[in-house]
Formats: structure tokens, sequence, C-alpha cells
């Protein structure tokens, strides 16, 4: 009998000891979620926080409207809150980490070994740090994310844990990086550019919507006897081009402006030291990001030589007309001249 009296003695203790163990597992789950503002214990009151219970609601909730993500731990790096947006940044529930290592919400991988550094001395020196690194979450998604990491006080001043502020920037990070490509991919393209015109026996002038020189390939300091820094910034009257041919490139310029077809021309330049050359040109519009033509591109190749020639040969073969229909006045006239006196023979 004693023995069953010890056993079920035994078993209201354990019942006894639950209950007690279920009330303090929601009272620190109360706690935990804030609903819990003091404690009493016996005659004792002892309160959780320096600040009213409406301070610290109203705290709770502007924590949990924000749009960065915030996170608390401890001194021993368990998480002890976390925001909504954390939660979704982290695409894990408050429920399931509350407790658990920082480790189970994300890894931190750091850009280089001075950034890892770099952060410990500031949270050393100063309990604080701002900074870029990676998040890696539990499921393996990877983060670019901006931080702001601070050391958590108590009222007294002691630290208790770090307060770690989050955005999430991937998507800036990876426009940034598609903006330095492309930037390389530019001067890339300009380097390339430079190379092929600054070696090509062409003339290359690009202008913009005001019709002022952006660019003049060296060539032209050949021609003109000017280096093409002269040329830049200015419009064509202002390198003292002659009026009538002014008017002659800025219709043409304009067209192209309007609209964006290739067009061509043709125009004599008379050079300082009076010697005239023929050149020959493209303008070739070139397309701005939004379609509009934000350039056109002149391309001109000196013609002078195989205008001579042709002035040449077209003088040759006038000669050649010339001197047939010479010939055939020459026999007309002898045929003319010769007949009269051969009549007789003949007729004889």
């Amino acid at each position: 009998m004693s023995g069953n009296r010890a056993d079920a003695e035994h078993a209201r203790e354990l019942a006894a000891l639950r209950v007690q163990l279920d009330e303090a597992e929601q009272t620190l789950q109360a706690i935990r979620s804030g609903e819990v503002d003091a404690l009493i214990v016996d005659d004792a009151i002892y309160t959780l926080d320096s600040a009213n219970a409406v301070s610290n609601r109203l705290r709770s909730d502007v924590l949990a409207q924000m749009k960065d993500a915030v996170v608390a731990v401890d001194l021993g790096g368990r998480l002890i809150f976390l925001n909504a947006a954390a939660e979704c940044q982290y695409g894990l529930a408050a429920s399931a980490a509350l407790g658990h290592p920082l480790e189970m919400l994300y890894r931190v991988r750091w850009y280089s070994d001075d950034d890892r550094a770099h952060a410990e001395r500031e949270l050393r020196e100063t309990g604080s740090w701002r900074g870029a690194s990676m998040h890696v979450r539990g499921d393996g998604v990877e983060l670019h994310a901006e931080s702001t990491v601070t050391a958590l006080r108590d009222a007294s001043g002691a630290a208790i844990g770090r307060l770690i502020v989050s955005r999430d920037v991937s998507e800036r990070y990876h426009a940034a990086a598609s903006l330095q490509a492309a930037m390389r991919e530019l001067a890339r393209s300009q380097r390339e550019f430079s190379t092929l015109v600054e070696n090509s026996p062409f003339i290359f002038a690009r202008f913009d919507r005001a019709l002022r020189h952006s660019y003049v390939s060296p060539q032209v300091e050949k021609v003109t006897g000017v280096p093409p820094d002269f040329f830049v910034g200015k419009t064509h009257a202002e390198t003292g081009m002659p009026a009538k041919l002014c008017e002659e490139w800025d219709a043409l310029l304009e067209r192209a402006f309007q609209t964006g077809q290739v067009g061509e021309a043709r125009f004599s330049f008379t050079t300082p030291t009076g010697e005239a050359l023929c050149f020959e040109t493209r303008l070739v519009p070139e397309i701005a990001a939004d379609g509009s033509v934000g350039s056109v591109l002149s391309v001109a190749n000196d013609v002078t030589e195989r205008e001579v020639a042709d002035t040449e040969r077209r003088a040759a073969a006038e000669a050649l007309r010339e001197a047939d229909r010479r010939k055939d006045v020459f026999i007309a006239t002898l045929a003319h001249e010769l007949r009269n006196p051969l009549a007789p023979i003949g007729n004889a």
C-alpha cells in the first residue's frame, strides 16, 4: 500500500511540475512577443523594461512596419528578435527562429578579408559598423546586403547583444555590376574606335544636335594644318569654314538628325597652303538609347587624286572626240577638193 501511495504522490508532483513548466513556457513566449510588461513574484513586481508599456508597444509597432530587416541577437549569438521584414527577407518565421543561432537565419560571406577585419575592428572599437556583405540564407539563397550592426545594451548600459538592420540590395548590386560591365564594354569599343579612326586615312568627325564637333580624328591636321582639338565644341562657322560651305554642311547634318537616314555629299576644300582638295563624305546617324538620333558621324574620304584622274580622263576623252571631229572635217574637205580635179580624169 505504501508503495502505491508513493507512486501516486510522485505522479501528482510530476503533474504539478508539468503545469508549472507549461506556465513558464507561456510566460516566456509572452515576454518574447512583448505582451508582458512586468512580472509579479509573491509581493514583488519586476518590470521588464524601464519604459512604459505604451512605449514598448509603439516601439514594436514601428519595428514591425519597417521595410528593413531588423534582427537582434544575444551575447551568445542566439536570435531574440525578428521583425516582419526580416522574416520575409530571410524566408523564416520568427516562431521557428527565435532562440536559435543567427546562422539558422543567414551566414555572412565577406567580399574580402579586409572587409571582415574592418567590420570586426569597428565593432570592437566603436560598437557599431556599417557596410556591405553577402548574406547566405538557410535555404542557400544569396543576398547582397547593406547592414548596420550596433551593440545592444540594457538600461544600465551593459552589452546584452547586437542589433542588426539590413537591406537586400541584390537588385541594385546586379544593376551596378551590369552598368560596370557595360561601361567596360563601352570603353573597349571606344578604344577600338579610336584605334580604327586614328589609323584610317579617312577623316572622322562626330557632331552633336547643336551641330558642334564633339570629336575629330587626327587626320584633319594633315589637311587643315590645325590640330583636332581646335574643332571640338565648335560649329563649322566657328571654325572659319566659308559661309556657302557651312550652309551646305548644316543642311546635310540637319537632314540626318531629322530623318535618321545615311546621307552622302561631295565638297571641295582649299587648304591654308592654297591646295584645292575634293572630298566625299558619308553622314551616319548614331541612335541614342531612347531611339532618337543622338549624334551624326561624318566619314570623309580625300578623292582629290581620283577627281584629278577623272578630270584628266574626261579631258583626254574630249580631246579624242575633238580629234575625231577634226579628222572627219579634214576627210570631208579633202574629198570635196579632190572631186573636181578628178572628174575629167575619170571621164577620160
